[in-house]
């Protein structure tokens, strides 16, 4: 028996497309003191009916559902905000990418319960692939899993591969990807299955820290490239120190609504692809009871690990935002935020990896 919070929202809603990051956090954020949170608009709906866990913070109130999904003597994999799954379009399924024993979870959501595994091929023409950096749930009972950062692959529900994607084959014309250059996150946006919208950066110590969308559009052949940072302030947010420690904003990218929506973790900015003109749309809002941003003041650069968490403390105090999220019921957009107190000395466990700096196909 696996125990799930608000599953039917979480798992429709919170999916994340998270940075793998060169900092070990686990025990870093257990040193938080106390987080505030809030909820523009002031709203959250329950989804199950169970056991209810509600908090009070100020003129804020929340409330969270616990549900139990029978798994059937299986372990469910429920890491990564439940990043490689997807919903059906009736709401009655969930479809999970269990990265342990490489097998797709089917669940129904309505008796909570595993109704079969899967199983994936590795290797060959139907695999999936080793290193899983992206996972879309399609609308047509399809999957579209990135191995590596360059490779794609569509798939059934039953496991066959069905078309294969790469993103540095040498027929692409335009802005083609760099060798500098990752595809973090990948996106199927079209009912064709002709369009891909990437998620592209550079990171590392010594790079441009930059980031933008790729359009890879399948039947032409071609690549054209999006700004999502007009005012660089993604590369003012990535930290970096000289004992080589780097830590970049995590950026969400996702479909909501049926539109890709990017956003990250420390301005309120949205940003949207508007298909019908091509271009990149900005939502311009003001937030009312928080900061719009963390500070740009800030340096990014600095001598020591220390020090950076230093910096990065102030920034998590000022404030933090979430994933923008969907509601279909009040066709509304939610986003959660919240500030950070920290002990005044927190002890830190950092493990630091060597820098990448090759492709990895």
């Amino acid at each position: 028996m696996v125990s799930l919070n608000n599953v039917k929202r979480l798992f429709h809603s919170f999916k994340t497309a998270y940075f793998n990051l060169v900092i070990n956090l686990n025990r870093y954020l257990f040193s938080m003191k106390k987080s505030f949170f809030w909820l523009f608009p002031l709203l959250i709906s329950a989804c199950q009916q169970k056991d209810h866990d509600t908090q009070q913070l100020d003129a804020l109130t929340y409330t969270m559902d616990t549900v139990t999904v029978d798994a059937k003597g299986e372990i469910l994999d429920v890491k990564r905000s439940l990043g490689n799954s997807g919903i059906t379009n009736d709401q009655q399924f969930l479809y999970n990418f269990n990265l342990f024993d490489h097998h797709l979870e089917k669940i129904d959501l309505n008796k909570l319960e595993l109704v079969h595994k899967t199983p994936f091929q590795k290797e060959g023409p139907n695999g999936a692939g080793n290193n899983m950096s992206s996972f879309q749930y399609l609308k047509q009972d399809l999957l579209l899993i990135s191995s590596g950062f360059y490779k794609l692959k569509v798939f059934d529900l039953h496991g066959k591969a069905i078309q294969h994607i790469s993103l540095i084959d040498q027929n692409w014309k335009g802005k083609v990807i760099q060798d500098a250059e990752l595809c973090r996150k990948n996106l199927l946006i079209d009912q064709n299955l002709t369009k891909v919208l990437t998620l592209v950066t550079e990171e590392g110590l010594n790079t441009n820290h930059k980031a933008e969308l790729a359009l890879f559009d399948l039947d032409k052949h071609t690549v054209s490239r999006f700004d999502i940072d007009p005012e660089e302030k993604i590369k003012h947010y990535s930290l970096s120190s000289e004992d080589y420690t780097y830590l970049p904003p995590l950026i969400y990218f996702s479909i909501q609504n049926d539109l890709p929506v990017i956003t990250h973790q420390f301005t309120n900015e949205i940003y949207w692809y508007d298909s019908a003109a091509n271009q990149i749309q900005e939502v311009d809002y003001e937030s009312h009871l928080t900061p719009n941003e963390v500070s740009t003041a800030l340096h990014n650069r600095f001598g020591t690990t220390e020090e950076l968490f230093e910096v990065f403390e102030k920034m998590n105090e000022q404030i933090r935002f979430g994933h923008l999220v969907y509601d279909p019921n009040s066709d509304r957009y939610f986003r959660f935020s919240f500030q950070t107190e920290f002990k005044e000395k927190s002890g830190r466990e950092v493990t630091l990896l060597k820098p990448k700096t090759r492709r990895c196909t």
